[in-house]
This record gives structure tokens, C-alpha cells and sequence, in this order.
């Protein structure tokens, strides 16, 4: 099975960004051995651009890791069956191992969807969930 993880460098020991588009780096992992190949994001800060969406693709990742991901990618990903989940601000392999132990959140909408995790927040609403 192959995972990507978009990273701010090329290692393991790399840091999973908080926003897939930003990412410096697209690892692609195997799985079953845990060997990668990183390929650089070309277009790093442009969410119109899918040339990192399409390398995981190519690949035929089962999922990736990341942070938020903008509606374009969000769309491609989910056209393909791709899960999305969450392992921003862990180590590449920190977020590899949570992934496989199911301690990772699923991206479940893109950044600003109305499903997005953490979009909802208490302090600012009149939901009745303040914390006092």
C-alpha cells in the first residue's frame, strides 16, 4: 500500500504541513518497507495548480496525509477514492505510525467547506457550548 504525505522536506523526519498546497515536498511511502520517493511541489502555494494531486495519483496512493486542502485538490482526491487525513505539525513518521493505529483525524471536507474540521468555534457562536 502507498501513502503520500505532503512535507515541508524530504525525510522522514520531515514536518506534515498544515496546508497540503504549501507543501515543499510530496513523499510517496510503501508501506510495507516504509521506502519513499519525495518529489518536490513545483507549484507550492498555487491551489489552481493539481501537480502534486496528480503525482499521487499517478501512484496510486490508497491516502494521504496532510493538512487543510483547497476545494481543486479536495475534488481530484475524492474523484479517486483517496482518504485524506490529517497529520499536520507531526513528523512524517509520527503521522505514518498514528495513520496505521487509526489515531489520525479524516479530512472529511476541503479548507472552508462547511464540513471542515475545526471550523467551528465556541467562543465565537450561540451554540450553548461555551466553556465559562
Amino acid at each position: 500500500m502507498k501513502i503520500a504525505v505532503a512535507a515541508n522536506g524530504d525525510t522522514l523526519e520531515s514536518i506534515v504541513t498544515e496546508e497540503y498546497e504549501n507543501s515543499t515536498y510530496l513523499l510517496v511511502v510503501d508501506m510495507n518497507d516504509l521506502s519513499f520517493r519525495a518529489y518536490p511541489n513545483e507549484e507550492s502555494g498555487s491551489s489552481s495548480e493539481l501537480g502534486i494531486t496528480r503525482r499521487l495519483i499517478e501512484h496510486d496512493c490508497e491516502a494521504v496525509i496532510c493538512g487543510s486542502i483547497e476545494q481543486a485538490n479536495f475534488d481530484a482526491m475524492v474523484a479517486v477514492q483517496v482518504t485524506r487525513y490529517d497529520g499536520a505539525n507531526y513528523s512524517v513518521n509520527d503521522a505514518l505510525h498514528s495513520m496505521e493505529i487509526n489515531q489520525l483525524e479524516i479530512i472529511r471536507d476541503y479548507k472552508g467547506g462547511e464540513g471542515m474540521p475545526h471550523a467551528h468555534h465556541h467562543d465565537t457562536c450561540n451554540c450553548g457550548n461555551h466553556e465559562e
